[in-house]
């Protein structure tokens, strides 16, 4: 898209005013906005995104010097084209002193002259563009190295995007940055940060992350197309259309949209505006896309902290759980390294059953333990547990510390956690069963003491 440059001119004829804005404006080159005074052309510099100034010397009011020395007291830099009758040499002079970029006398055919003033307003612009691009650029790479120190201090996503969009308008210069995240639900781009003048902008916008009018401005697109999208002249461009009103009323001209993050659960976009047309060249857009690879970088890097903190919760939460489900089991646990056959844990049932501390547990393997009478059973059952990784046995003699034998079913089951084998062991107290069963088949009756529960069989 080729640029328009919008240029100011000043004059108190009305009649050269119209024949130059004709002259100027049929290459398309120009976009002139006229004024029959300087009191006038200040007011028209207030709210029109000027980029170029053209002024007449001898003026009712203030003239073309005074002008210009209001002129540079807000701004250094806009081109300013002193264009004039008045050839003395001194006028010249105290133009160039006073901040003017050229000095051109009117006179002789309308159209060379006006096509020297259109290649000096060209000339003006093009040399102010290119300085304001090597103190951009310069900017520019604070910007990067802010932000890469933003990214190592800055962990939580939100307060990060917030701080980027300050460092690109303080540093970086801009009028104004927001970051949005998407909304999959609703199909939006939903602002989360930003900074600079944003004077309501954001609660308008509205950006839809599908293919509809609503979404194919620079943001959206930038979003689907998953790479930047450039605005440079936001008066003009079309895809602005639905948000060009609100933008230039800001003294937004040019902006660039630079997705992040596309392949994460937070993917967004971060939008900046630049006061001028055009701002947005190949340098700048390649500093600034390299910006976002840093963003991109930093959530995939925060997702990634994000999932193993929340898998360590799940595991500390789960290990909890299985800790108080396995200190308050109604059945004897003992717990084995699955490759050696060492205990590694035992839960109190078995502690206050067999009457032995956890010490007396830990480190042996399972047929070393004194209370199993029969050492054969316990390693056939390490050997079945590795081969098929289950075994049931249903009566299996034991001995307490103190002397007292007693029976048990003994169930195990192999488990991986964490790619580790572990052997669980629930070993049941069934001596009152075995009590009933014996004198149900001696055909006698027998009274069994249960935790307090009185029962008797005849």
């Amino acid at each position: 898209m080729v640029l328009t440059i919008s240029v100011l001119y000043v004059d108190d004829e009305s009649g050269l005013l119209e024949i130059g804005k004709i002259y100027l404006e049929q290459t398309t080159e120009f976009a002139v906005t006229t004024a029959l005074s300087a009191s006038a052309g200040l007011d028209r510099l207030k709210s029109d995104g000027i980029q170029a100034i053209v002024s007449d010397y001898q003026m009712p009011g203030i003239d073309g010097i005074e002008f210009l020395k209001q002129v540079r007291a807000t701004d250094k830099h806009i081109p300013f084209i002193m264009f004039t009758g008045r050839g003395r040499e001194e006028i010249a002079i105290e133009a160039f002193e006073n901040g003017a970029d050229f000095y051109l006398q009117k006179g002789g055919e309308p159209k060379s002259q006006f096509a020297e003033l259109g290649h000096k307003i060209k000339a003006a612009v093009e040399h102010q563009r290119s300085t304001t691009q090597v103190t951009t650029l310069n900017r520019l790479y604070t910007v990067l190295s802010a932000t890469n120190k933003a990214i190592v201090r800055i962990h939580d996503k939100v307060e990060l995007l917030t701080e980027i969009c300050r460092i690109v308008v303080d540093d970086g210069g801009f009028a104004m940055a927001w970051a949005g995240l998407v909304n999959g639900k609703k199909h939006l781009i939903e602002p989360v940060a930003a900074y600079g003048h944003i004077d309501g902008y954001l609660d308008t916008i509205a950006i839809s992350t599908d293919d509809c009018p609503r979404g194919r401005g620079p943001t959206g697109t930038a979003y689907r197309e998953r790479t930047f999208v450039v605005c440079n002249d936001i008066k003009n461009d079309p895809m602005m259309a639905p948000w060009r009103e609100g933008a230039l009323e800001r003294g937004y001209r040019s902006l660039a949209a630079f997705p992040f993050a596309i392949d994460t659960r937070n993917a967004g976009v971060i939008t900046l505006y630049a006061p001028e047309p055009g701002f947005f060249t190949d340098q700048i857009i390649r500093l600034l896309d390299e910006q976002s690879g840093d963003l991109s970088f930093a959530f995939v890097t925060l997702d990634h902290k994000e999932r193993r903190l929340s898998a360590e919760k799940n595991l500390k939460t789960s290990e909890l759980q299985y800790r108080r489900l396995f200190e308050t089991a109604q059945d004897a646990i003992l717990i084995l390294d699955g490759d050696t056959g060492e205990v590694i844990d035992a839960n109190k049932f078995i502690l206050d059953m067999l009457g032995y501390p956890l010490s007396y547990f830990l480190g042996k393997h399972l047929w070393e333990l004194g209370f199993i009478k029969d050492k054969s059973i316990a390693q056939q059952a390490f050997k079945e547990l590795k081969t098929i990784g289950y075994i049931r046995y249903e009566d299996i003699p034991l001995e307490r510390k103190d002397g007292k034998n007693f029976n048990v079913e003994f169930i195990s089951n192999v488990y991986l956690v964490d790619d580790k084998k572990i052997i669980q062991c629930n070993i049941r107290d069934i001596t009152d069963k075995k009590v009933v069963q014996d004198a149900l088949q001696a055909g006698g009756s027998v009274k069994v003491m249960t935790k307090g529960f009185d029962s008797s069989r005849d």
